[in-house]
Formats: C-alpha cells, sequence, structure tokens
C-alpha cells in the first residue's frame, strides 16, 4: 500500500466516523478531532523530516479548512467551527489539493441535497444540515475520480 493510499484510508476512516457522529449527534467530539489532528501533524512531520514535502504544503493544506472557520466566524456560527477544524485536520492527511476539492464537492451535494428537502417539505430553509456527511461523500468521489483518471 502507498502512502497516498494509506493517507486516503485515514482520512477517509477519519472523515466517515466524523460525519456518523455529526448526523446523529449534530457534534463531533473534541477528543476525536484532536487524536486524528495530533496524527496527521505527526505524519506530517515524519514527511517533512523525509523531505516528501514541507511546511509550505502543509501549511496550504489548512486552508480550505482555515477558510470554512473564518466563514462560520463571519457569519456568527450560523455554520459550525467543527465543521472547519474537521476540514483542517482532514486536509493534513490529503493536502491541499483534494481538500480544496471536497470541500467543493461537499457544499455542491449539501446545497442540492438543502434544495430537495426544502422543495420536498422535508426541511425549512432555516434548517440545519449537518456537512461532514457531506464532505465523506465528496471525498469518496474525489477517490474514486482519481482513480479512474
Amino acid at each position: 500500500m502507498t502512502e497516498l493510499q494509506l493517507r486516503d484510508l485515514a482520512a477517509a476512516l477519519f472523515l466517515g466516523i466524523s460525519g456518523a457522529m455529526d448526523l446523529r449527534h449534530r457534534t463531533i467530539s473534541a477528543i476525536w478531532v484532536s487524536l486524528a489532528a495530533v496524527a496527521g501533524i505527526c505524519w506530517d512531520a515524519v514527511s517533512i523530516i523525509l523531505a516528501e514535502t514541507d511546511v509550505f504544503h502543509v501549511l496550504i493544506s489548512l486552508m480550505p479548512g482555515a477558510f470554512l472557520v473564518l466563514t462560520a466566524f463571519a457569519v456568527r456560527g450560523k455554520l459550525g467551527y467543527g465543521d472547519g477544524i474537521c476540514l483542517m485536520t482532514a486536509g493534513l492527511f490529503i493536502g491541499a489539493e483534494s481538500c480544496l476539492y471536497m470541500l467543493c464537492g461537499a457544499l455542491l451535494l449539501s446545497a442540492l441535497a438543502g434544495t430537495l428537502l426544502v422543495l420536498s417539505g422535508r426541511c425549512r430553509l432555516d434548517s440545519r444540515l449537518p456537512f461532514l456527511p457531506f464532505c465523506f461523500a465528496a471525498y469518496m468521489i474525489v477517490i474514486l475520480v482519481r482513480a479512474g483518471g
């Protein structure tokens, strides 16, 4: 198994478990996210020491999640801070490009699901949807597209 495949597996497990927590409890365990973040930081530190990556690329991988955290701050919590922190953690494993693709895909999937739910009368326009299940689904699509292309 290559390092990319291991990183994909780690990110998929993290996003899958986090998405299930978000869907079921509407919250994510701080301990779970902290453990995953420490694992990602350690993995990236080893990659930096082995000269497989540099600090700049690790910091860039945090940007999509940081954008989400800043957006949550700007809209005064209408978007969860935990979603951005989880995206930052996932970015440590998968890098900036895959994380950005995942974020865009998750935004599109959540917009589509929200529209369908509102049009079907199953939720109101001001209802809150858990975001991490969409991140997990979008990342699975990213993996499939990367494997097929």
